[in-house]
């Protein structure tokens, strides 16, 4: 007889199914008065958690660098060159081979790797990236483009 009469009440058979998930939920939720006879409505009185601070940028953690920091393959770059200056061209190889990895088409990078090459006696292996630079050369490269030539075919006068 009580099973009928909840059922006869409108949105009656609502409060023990929503008694029930609350408390499977754990958490203190709270009814409110009904803006629609018959409608229940569940609002949960915890506020929410606060969300996690923003991450500060740490010093050298390349995720946390800026938009406007520089492209991961001019970092190869740079640091090639600076192996070069150094007369350490096993490294700059490295770096370059490394710069490759993250975009292939930089023309500057064969060049590291051509010349480092070519300082290390290896003509042929120079020669060959060089010649791979050349193919990636976008407009207003002559600057490398003259010295990838100069590798790419050293017995010519180009």
């Amino acid at each position: 007889m009580r099973i009928s009469l909840i059922r006869s009440l409108p949105g009656a058979g609502l409060i023990p199914l929503v008694t029930l998930i609350t408390g499977c939920a754990g958490s203190a939720i709270t009814q409110t008065p009904p803006s629609v006879p018959g409608e229940v409505q569940v609002v949960d009185s915890q506020p929410m958690e606060p969300s996690p601070p923003p991450r500060v940028p740490q010093t050298g953690d390349p995720a946390s660098a800026p938009s406007t920091a520089v492209p991961i393959e001019q970092q190869f770059i740079i640091a090639a060159n600076q192996a070069q200056a150094q007369q350490d061209w096993s490294t700059a190889i490295e770096q370059a081979e490394r710069g490759l990895r993250v975009n292939r088409r930089q023309p500057e990078l064969y060049l590291i790797l051509a010349q480092s090459y070519w300082q290390l006696g290896e003509s042929a292996q120079a020669s060959q990236f060089a010649r791979q630079g050349l193919r990636y050369l976008g407009p207003g490269s002559e600057v490398l483009q003259l010295n990838l030539r100069k590798l790419a075919y050293p017995n010519n006068a180009n």
